[in-house]
C-alpha cells in the first residue's frame, strides 16, 4: 500500500515542521496533501477488504490526532468538520452513479448502467441491474453494474 506509506510520511513531515499550527492551517494542509493522495482515483481503487479500509482510515486517524487530547476519533472529526473516508468513498460512488444515470457525462466515456427489469411494487423506477459475480474483485468494483 504505497499510498498509505506516502500519506504517513507526509503526516510525519507536517507534524515535524508545523508544531504550533491552528486547526484551519492543519485542515488546509491535510486536505491538499494527504486526502488528495488517499482519494486519487477512488472509483478505480476503492478498498473493500476490512484490513485495507482500516489502513486507509488509520492514516486519517493519525493525521487528525494533531495534539494530545481526550477526544475520540469521531469527536475529533466532528470538531474538524471532516467525514470518515468510508463515508466519502460511498458518497463519491453515489454521486458518480447519479451523474451517469442522469446523462451528465458523455455516454461514450462512461459505463452503461442498465435499469433493472425486475418489477416490484415497492421502491422506485431508478433501480439498476447488478450482475452476479463469483470473484471478490468483480463484486466490489464500481463498474460491477456493467455488462461486458
Amino acid at each position: 500500500m504505497s499510498k498509505v506509506k506516502t500519506c504517513n510520511r507526509t503526516i510525519g513531515l507536517i507534524k515535524r515542521n508545523f508544531k504550533n499550527m491552528d486547526f484551519q492551517g492543519f485542515l488546509l494542509l491535510y486536505k491538499s496533501l494527504i486526502r488528495s493522495h488517499l482519494e486519487y482515483a477512488q472509483t478505480v481503487w476503492s478498498p473493500f477488504r476490512s484490513k485495507l479500509i482500516e489502513a486507509v482510515e488509520k492514516v486519517q486517524k493519525c493525521g487528525t490526532k494533531n495534539r494530545p487530547s481526550q477526544l475520540s476519533y469521531t469527536q475529533q472529526l466532528q470538531k474538524l468538520g471532516l467525514p470518515t473516508l468510508v463515508y466519502r468513498r460511498a458518497r463519491g460512488d453515489m454521486i458518480k452513479v447519479f451523474k451517469i444515470v442522469h446523462n451528465y457525462y458523455d455516454p461514450k466515456g462512461v459505463p452503461f448502467l442498465q435499469p433493472s427489469s425486475y418489477c416490484n411494487i415497492r421502491g422506485h423506477n431508478k433501480k439498476l441491474f447488478k450482475l452476479r459475480s463469483h470473484l471478490d474483485l468483480r463484486k466490489h468494483c464500481f463498474i460491477r453494474y456493467v455488462q461486458l
